[in-house]
């Protein structure tokens, strides 16, 4: 069992590294350790200038640093400047930071700690059925996508970039015997919210440089699956 702070999307947002550790150190002292889980999407913003993908280098840097055990993630972000196919955002200072990003920081595309699963965007059913995945355990799906290569995860149906938050598309839940739950950013919303076991957390993002979610963490515990907002 573990209890994960989830960092989710933070696009050029330094401040979100630093208010994640004041909640680190805050459960410390409550004999409470996290796990930290962070879901991708770390570069790219409206109006990003080549001084905020340093400054953000900068505190990731450092944030790996003191909290050596984070997991990080890829989102689409990070790689699509890595098999060069552009999105929104992406600038040409872009290119090394997601470049030193998979480098340095080893991200992968999701990980599962007892009955949850991690990742950007989410694993749906049908990105399962059609690469034949469908009938493996959830830690053998888990292996299996971090095994392929980018081209073969950049679907709108894969875990870089599904959105059931808007089209509704059936996300992948274990069976009855092990349900399973995912923790996703990717779509930003105004409030966390679970819908059919799928907790979507970006709740940073911006619209034009506007912030318009709730800028709140959340705490999920593993085992239980349950999660609550970080004090």
């Amino acid at each position: 069992m573990a209890k994960i702070l989830i960092i989710s999307d933070t696009h050029l947002k330094p401040w979100i590294f630093e208010r994640a550790d004041e909640i680190i150190q805050d459960y410390a002292m409550k004999n409470i350790p996290l796990t930290v889980i962070q879901l991708g999407d770390n570069i790219d913003d409206f109006y990003a200038t080549p001084e905020d993908y340093r400054a953000h280098n900068g505190i990731m840097v450092w944030f790996k640093t003191v909290h050596p055990k984070t997991i990080w993630l890829l989102g689409n972000h990070e790689v699509s400047y890595l098999i060069h196919s552009p999105v929104t955002g992406n600038v040409k200072s872009g290119e090394t930071y997601a470049e030193s990003y998979y480098r340095n920081f080893e991200p992968k595309i999701a990980c599962i700690i007892d009955n949850v699963i991690f990742s950007h965007a989410g694993i749906s059913d049908e990105f399962l059925t059609e690469n034949h995945l469908e009938n493996l355990s959830p830690e053998e799906i888990v292996d299996k996508i971090n095994e392929m290569s980018f081209g073969r995860l950049w679907t709108d149906i894969g875990p870089l970039w599904v959105r059931p938050q808007i089209d509704g598309t059936i996300m992948y839940q274990g069976t009855k015997e092990r349900p399973i739950k995912q923790v996703v950013g990717h779509t930003p919303l105004e409030t966390v919210s679970e819908v059919d076991e799928i907790i979507s957390t970006d709740v940073f993002s911006t619209n034009r440089g506007e912030s318009y979610g709730e800028e709140r963490f959340i705490i999920i515990d593993t085992e239980t699956g349950k999660w609550e907002y970080a004090n």
